[in-house]
């Protein structure tokens, strides 16, 4: 389980009760197609920030982003993954198979962390690449289809590989179920990182996050490079850090995060 996680409910209470949550936003970014999470305007990003992390609160900042990154590709259980269902190429079509009716409700238009073997590499209506991954009965294997198709990626792929993506479900089409809006998982979690990012920095800025998850992980970041001794390697050798904040971590308490979330709102007033 990555370390932001752990900390969730913890977090989400501070911060509500001080009022921290911007609350969700029917335009959040969270909400557009997975693929166009990098048009946001990054104007905000440009001014001043009315506070700037030192770089203990960056080093620790840093670290936390990179492990949930790590985590989520392997397939760990991540705040990155909220919001996601993790599923098999292979449960799916066992589910289809059973009851399409009732995979349906599961899986259709949902959003879902998918993992799979490839079957096979292929060229569909337009040359659009798409692909097809093991499932319960060999004639209909789950189909994996691109909005924006990583072709460098698509093209090396080997057939035996498995491969996780963050898909939208599509139903089922003669029995064949179907994925659409595919990314790779590096592709999205590196997205999602960068959104994270860019809405640290508008709450640094001043400006209302749109992002939950920015607010938690800023306000454990902060608490962590408060709580690291000035001396800690982790600030000066990265490797150090996995330790050094597990130990740190054991120690979290609640009226912490929340003098934490109190002072970092007055520093952005």
């Amino acid at each position: 389980m990555g370390k932001l996680l752990k900390w969730i409910g913890i977090i989400f209470v501070v911060l509500m009760i001080i009022g921290f949550l911007a609350g969700n936003d029917k335009n959040s970014t969270e909400n557009t197609n997975l693929n166009k999470l990098t048009n946001e305007n990054t104007s905000n990003n440009e001014s001043k920030s009315k506070y700037a992390l030192n770089d203990k609160e960056n080093t620790v900042l840093n670290y936390l982003l990179e492990e949930e990154l790590n985590l989520f590709i392997q397939g760990e259980d991540t705040l990155l993954q909220n919001g996601l269902i993790v599923v098999s190429s292979n449960e799916v079509a066992k589910a289809y198979e059973d009851n399409q009716v009732g995979a349906d409700q599961k899986y259709y238009k949902k959003m879902l962390y998918l993992k799979g073997r490839v079957e096979s590499i292929n060229s569909g209506l337009g040359n659009e690449p798409y692909l097809a991954l093991n499932g319960s009965n060999q004639f209909l294997n789950p189909q994996v289809h691109f909005d924006e198709p990583n072709i460098d990626k698509i093209s090396n792929i080997k057939k035996g590989e498995v491969f996780t993506f963050v898909c939208v479900g599509n139903g089922s089409i003669v029995g064949t179920p179907m994925f659409k809006d595919c990314v790779f998982a590096e592709d999205y979690a590196n997205t999602r990182i960068a959104e994270i990012r860019k809405d640290i920095d508008r709450v640094l800025n001043g400006s209302k996050n749109k992002l939950e998850d920015s607010i938690r992980v800023l306000v454990i970041s902060l608490h962590l490079a408060k709580v690291l001794p000035e001396n800690a390697k982790c600030f000066t050798d990265k490797t150090a850090c996995e330790e050094e904040i597990n130990l740190a971590m054991k120690d979290i308490k609640e009226a912490d995060l929340l003098l934490v979330a109190k002072e970092l709102k007055d520093k952005i007033k």
